[in-house]
């Protein structure tokens, strides 16, 4: 048998702290079942909700235009309930916006025509450039 009979429960006290600890989870989980699961907006922004070429340009306008972002993440911060820190926080959103211009820069490059021949010119100029770099 797995249990042993000259150390039962009552009288080991590690064993009596986990099983409380199960219990607090278990309480916890029921919870948030109960009152359900936080809301989350995976597009927070709403440039960032559709990629066009047109939203690219707007998205990285804005991105030019000093202190605009900084501004921004410290307004939201500051507006909602987040368990991040304003360094946390201005993290976060440099990495969705490296994110969004990444998949803008992908969606572009898959539109582009597959199979073409690189022209000799295009070839020597980057290669010279990444050779020299």
């Amino acid at each position: 048998m797995w249990v042993s009979s000259t150390n039962p429960f009552s009288s080991n006290s590690a064993l009596q702290f986990f099983f409380i600890l199960k219990l607090i989870y278990f309480a916890l989980s029921a919870v948030q079942i109960r009152y359900g699961y936080p809301q989350f907006d995976k597009h927070h922004n709403r440039i960032t909700r559709r990629t066009s070429s047109l939203r690219v340009k707007i998205f990285k306008l804005y991105r030019l235009i000093p202190f605009l972002f900084e501004l921004r993440v410290l307004l939201d911060w500051i507006c909602t309930k987040t368990a991040l820190d304003l360094e946390e926080t201005f993290k976060l959103e440099d990495i969705y916006a490296t994110v969004y211009e990444l998949k803008c820069d992908l969606l572009e490059w898959y539109e582009g025509v597959r199979g073409e021949i690189q022209s000799k010119k295009d070839k020597c100029t980057s290669g010279t450039l990444m050779f020299c770099s």
